[in-house]
Parts: C-alpha cells; structure tokens; sequence
C-alpha cells in the first residue's frame, strides 16, 4: 500500500511523483507537498488534489492534452504566492470556445473573478475561476460547489442570472469555472468610497428592495441564507438594486477545532462566528450595511458594548429608523426580526410612541433638577419641619428615656433584661435617624445610561458616596427591570436591574410622582429609541411595597 505521498509542483510545469515505501508499513500517514518550493502538511488538501488529477488525467486522452498545450489558456503569473504560482487568465483568452475573458475584476481569498462576453450574444458574463492548485483545502471547493448549486435554482430579477459551470485542466491541474450575468452599475462599497451619503428617503428604499431579495431567498425549501451580505455585494444601478455573491468563498475563517466561518467581520451576527446561520442572520447584516451608509464607517469602526453597536448620535436619521435598526442589530437573533416580511412591515409602518405625560412641579418643591444630553443630576434637600417630624422627635425622646432608665433599673439583675432591652434600643435609635435624616439629609443624584452616583450629606458632618454601573440596554429586557415605588416609609426606590437606589424620604407624594416623571422622561429620551418603546417605560408604576417583592 502507498503509506508516503511526495507531490512535487514546479513553477512551470506540474509533475506527480508516486513513491511507495513499504517500510512505513502503512503507519506513516505523512504526506510532502511541495507547491514552487513550499512545504506544505494538508492531509486532507494533498489527497484530495490526488484524486482531481488523477481523475483529470485519466479522462484527457494524449491527444487532447496536446491541443490543450499548442492553446493554452492560461498563463503563470512571475509572482508567486504561498500556495504556489498565482495563475492569471490573458485579456482576451478564451473559455471553452464559449467566453471571452476582457478583464480582471479582483482576487478574493480563493477564487478569481473576470469580466468577460457570452460569444454567442455578446452578453456580458461575470466569470469566477477556481484553480484547485491556489487553495488550501477541501471546504474552499465545496463552497464553490455550493455556490453552483444555489445560482442554478434561483430566479429573481434583483439576482445576476446563472449561466454556465464548466472544467478545463491545464496539465494535471483542474480549474473550475463559474458564469453569470454580469449586472450594471456600481456597487455600494465604490459609492461609498466615493463620498456618497444618501438621504433617510433613499436608504429606506435601499432597504425595501433588498428585504424583498431576502424574502425570496429565505421562503425558498430549504432558505438560503446568502451569509455574507454587505456594501461591495449590493450593486446598485440607478434604482435597481443587486444582490451578487452568493459562495462567500472570498471571505472563509476556519477557527481551530470548529466548522469552516463564512462572512466578515462587522457585518457577521454573533450566532454566525460560532458557524450558525439562519434568516435573522441575514437581518443583521442587513442593519450593519445600512449602518455604514447612514454613518459612513464600517460598522467594525463604531463603538460597541457587549456585542452591541452604540449609535447614539452617530447615524442621521429618525428615531423610528434608529429604532428599526437596533431591532436588526440585536446580538441575541431571537430578539431581532423573524422574517424579512417582518421586517418590512415594521420599516413601512413603524409603531406610534405614547408620550409621557408630563406632571407640574410642585410649587413648594426645593428639590433641584439639572438635565444635561449625558447625564440627570437631583438634588434633594433636608426636608421642612413638618408636623409629623415634630411628633416624631417627641415620640424618640420620650421613648429613648424610658428605655434608658428601664435599662437602669433591671441593669442590677445580670446580662439578660440588657438583652432583653435590645430591640427597644434599636427601636429608638430608629426614630432618631429618622428624625435626622428628615432635617439634616442632603442628597444628590446623578443617573447616566451606563452609571449612577447617589451622595447622602448629612450637614457638614457625615457624607456617603454610593456608586455603581448597569447597562440601560441590557436590563431594560424585563418590565421589572427599572421601576419605582413607595415604599411604607413613603420612600421613592429606582431599582436599576441588580442595583436598588432609595432616595426622597422626606419629599411629599407629589414631589415623589414628579421626580419619577422625571426620571423616566430622562432614561426615554436618552435610551436607544427600541429600548425605550419595545419595553414601555409608560408601564412603570407606583406600587406599594407588599405588592411587588424583589
């Protein structure tokens, strides 16, 4: 049996070298690939290139390889790449006696691409080569086997139309073709490069048009999820829009010890990296291409936090846009659109917002409120003295002194009545604290999207500094997540997911409903627009303490 395999490629000429040594006894397994001097260790590519060209060999009689030889059509370029020499067709070379190549396009990861004419009409032909040789792997000719496959079955006019498929060999080694409809116009990548900035009108249509793409692809049995959906794929030619690319074989990352990625980074939903794709993956990079149009940077260059794009201030639009964009731009598909339909109903007739209703400030109110576009200071003066802080300081004096000279009194009898006396005490220092922090507390808040400060002063002697961070965007996912309410203490508690903020004890109920307006007026305006409507911050209520434990 052939245990070692040693495949030689000169820079000119393609030479199979079989060697067997029985010595291995079959448990070598190795393999030496040497591609214009590079070693190269690819089981998997190695054997699978055996088998092309032995194939390809075995079915090109002599005298085919000779008419093949006296007219060739391809040539070796003089700069190698790592995979060997880098084949390039000659302008004006022709296919299969069928297509004429005029010029090169480009080069993706794997495969070259070409423009070109249909012989027979004159039509203009995209055509994409694949040369077995230039790759490193099986994956990258099962995407482009894919691809075929895909192209052959659709049907849309937004969709460059498939023509051909076809083999040649030159030599041993087999090079595999790709032909389509070539479309008009420029792609959006191009435009973009050359400052274009379309209105909110204009990205709207772009939008529409390339949902009913995605709708067709997806309702197909089973969908098709194109993967790799961004600005240089999208050709636009006045107001018809295309969608080309459809194998990704340009753009494939292969992480260790997982299936082969295909996309780009910035337009790739998260489920995508870890090799998942279904139709709301599509959705996203739908969000992140018109993300760049409307900021015009990669979505890869904006600001994110925790898998999600900031694009507070950095897009020109409406907020119902921004809305619909960050419903795409979900990290979690489930939350995002379901279906491009969906999609398209919630673009065309976005859903009206319920304003708040704002409350009047009271007009004895000292309380202090600044709003900046960042950030909310309150600021929360010791309260008046009130009636019921009067009684409530004569009611801890009184008590206090009972306590102390009961305390006396059975201090004789051993360490159990002090025990005992215990909660009488703390009862008293309660209703002084109480009373002090009516008539002596400052306090100050300040609320961002992404932190909170919270300074009690008490006069000029004491000061607390309680500080923390959340993620407006995140814990905004349940109902309960920021809300208010009165406690029995008549207390006003902001609840910010995991962090409890109780402040305005010694404000009155309407001061407290105005504050809350407050507040919530603030984290409306100042929240993503899809945060702050899909989860209703109308919905927050006063609720007594008993009603609603956390």
């Amino acid at each position: 049996m052939v245990s070692c395999v040693s495949v030689s490629i000169g820079m000119h000429s393609s030479t199979l070298l079989m060697q067997c040594e029985e010595k291995h006894n079959g448990m070598c397994g190795c393999a030496d690939v040497r591609m214009g001097g590079l070693k190269i260790e690819d089981k998997e590519y190695l054997f699978s290139s055996l088998i092309l060209t032995l194939k390809s060999i075995l079915r090109t009689s002599g005298s085919e390889r000779r008419e093949r030889s006296a007219h060739p059509t391809v040539i070796i370029s003089s700069n190698a790449d790592p995979w060997g020499a880098l084949m390039a067709i000659h302008s004006g070379a022709v296919l299969a006696e069928r297509y004429r190549v005029e010029e090169r396009l480009g080069k993706g990861g794997m495969a070259l691409t070409y423009a070109g004419l249909r012989l027979s009409d004159q039509l203009p032909v995209v055509i994409k080569e694949l040369r077995f040789g230039q790759i490193p792997g099986w994956k990258s000719f099962e995407l482009f086997q894919r691809e075929v496959t895909t192209l052959q079955q659709l049907a849309h006019p937004a969709i460059p139309r498939y023509l051909d498929a076809f083999e040649l060999a030159d030599g041993s080694e087999s090079c595999y073709y790709l032909v389509i409809e070539r479309v008009p116009g420029q792609s959006l990548a191009q435009l973009l490069e050359a400052s274009w900035r379309p209105g909110e009108a204009e990205v709207k249509a772009l939008a529409i048009k390339l949902l009913d793409i995605l709708e067709y692809l997806h309702q197909l049995a089973p969908p098709v999820i194109h993967r790799d959906l961004k600005p240089s794929n999208l050709v636009l030619d006045g107001e018809r829009l295309y969608l080309v690319d459809f194998g990704a074989v340009q753009d494939v990352l292969r992480p260790e010890g997982s299936s082969t990625v295909v996309g780009t980074f910035g337009y790739m939903a998260p489920e995508q990296v870890l090799g998942r794709a279904v139709p709301a993956t599509d959705l996203y990079a739908l969000g992140a291409t018109l993300v760049h149009i409307l900021a015009g940077k990669a979505p890869a260059e904006l600001p994110s936090h925790e898998l999600r794009l900031d694009l507070r201030g950095r897009l020109n639009c409406s907020d119902a846009l921004q809305e619909w964009l960050e419903k795409l731009l979900e990290p979690v598909w489930e939350r995002r659109f379901q279906t491009a339909r969906s999609a398209r109903e919630a673009l065309l007739h976005p859903p009206r917002r319920q304003p708040l209703k704002a409350l009047p400030r009271p007009s004895e109110t000292r309380v202090e409120l600044l709003r900046t576009p960042d950030q909310l200071f309150v600021s929360i003066p010791p309260g008046p003295i009130s009636p019921q802080t009067i009684f409530l300081a004569f009611g801890a004096t009184v008590w206090i002194s009972c306590v102390a000279f009961l305390t006396l009194v059975f201090a004789r009898g051993g360490p159990w009545p002090l025990i005992g006396a215990l909660p009488l005490w703390l009862s008293g220092i309660w209703m002084i604290q109480t009373v002090t922090r009516n008539l002596f507390l400052t306090t100050v808040l300040e609320l961002s999207p992404r932190t909170y400060t919270l300074r009690r002063r008490l006069g000029n002697l004491y000061e607390r500094q309680q500080q923390g961070s959340w993620d407006a965007e995140q814990m905004l996912g349940s109902q309960r997540a920021v809300r208010f309410k009165l406690t029995p203490q008549q207390s006003l508690a902001l609840r910010l997911g995991q962090h409890q903020v109780m402040l305005g004890t010694q404000l009155t109920q309407a001061e407290q409903l105005w504050l809350q307006a407050e507040i919530q007026s603030y984290l409306r305006q100042t929240l993503p627009p899809s945060q702050s409507l899909t989860h209703g911050y109308d919905r927050l209520a006063i609720e007594p303490e008993d009603r609603n434990q956390d």
